[in-house]
Order: structure tokens, then sequence, then C-alpha cells
């Protein structure tokens, strides 16, 4: 049986982008409209003025995932949605594997918080070795981590210095 245009056959998670800093507004009205969603949340500890405190954060700012089973194309005129991410040709919304969404849900601690490592094993401003991709052998300059399992490096390319997100554990200290 072929899909409708505009409609999921079977449950699967999409992935809508939002407005800034709207992906828990976005959400309540998606749920509204009878759907499930999802928002990874981190949980980092951070040091302010010498003291450690927790940072509470989205772990992709301004994407919201959305268990969609039938029409999606009304998620296009929800308060806070923006778009939808798409799939090639652009006429379907990229499908995203459900290990994904187990995966994340997996690692959240008890009070729905995905916890980040305390230690990092860089420090902003350290000259660092990018050892694998098709970087490897270049030198940069660290800048923290960027999200879970990525690291981001101020590297100097065409004379401009671009950050750049790379792998955790493809960094090594110089």
């Amino acid at each position: 049986m072929d899909e409708r245009p505009g409609e999921i056959r079977l449950s699967q998670w999409i992935v809508a982008v939002t407005e800034s800093r709207s992906e828990h507004r976005a959400a309540e009205h998606v749920k509204r409209q009878g759907l499930e969603t999802y928002i990874p949340k981190l949980r980092e500890s951070i040091i302010v003025e010498g003291r450690r405190v927790w940072k509470l954060s989205v772990m992709f700012p301004r994407y919201l995932f959305i268990l969609v089973e039938g029409p999606w194309r009304f998620l296009l005129s929800t308060f806070g949605i923006i778009n939808i991410v798409m799939r090639g040709g652009g006429e379907e919304p990229a499908e995203l594997n459900h290990q994904v969404i187990q995966t994340l849900r997996s690692q959240e601690k008890s009070d729905g918080y995905i916890l980040l490592p305390t230690e990092p094993q860089f420090r902003k401003g350290q000259r660092v070795l990018l050892k694998h991709g098709c970087m490897a052998g270049q030198l940069g300059i660290y800048q923290g981590a960027s999200s879970l399992e990525r690291e981001l490096v101020l590297m100097s390319i065409l004379g401009k210095d671009t950050p750049v997100s790379v792998t955790s554990g493809c960094l090594a200290s110089v």
C-alpha cells in the first residue's frame, strides 16, 4: 500500500526546526495535537566564579523530535515550528531511526537529563592535534564540548579562524 502525500504510514520519528529558544513551546503545541515529542536535555557541571554549578540546556537547540503516524504537514503551521527536516528532494520528512531516540533516552538520569562528563580532557584555549578524519594532522585551539560526544575546535582554514565540530576522541594534546 502506497503512502499518501503528506502522510507517514508507520509511526516514525521526524525532526522539526523550531524558533530560537522555542523547543518547549513548540513541543507543548504539538502535544496538544496528540503527538509524542522528545527534547533531549543536558546537565553539565561547570565552574562559575570558582564554584561548581549545574548548567541545564537543550542538547540540540532549535530541534524537536516528533513521533508521527499519518498526516504531518499540519506541523508546519504549529506555533514555534519553522520547518521540518526533509529527505532527498524535500517532499517527505527525513525519518529518524527509533534506535536513536532509545539510545538518547537510555542515557538520561532519573531527572530526565543526560549528564555530560564533569572533567574535560582538554581546557579551553589549549592547542590540540586532530588525529582522524579529513583534517588529521592539523592543529587547532580547543573551545569546549559542543554537544554529547562532539568537541569544538578553532581551526585556521584559508587564513580565517573557523570553529569546527569534531568527534570526541579524535583529539590529542600537543
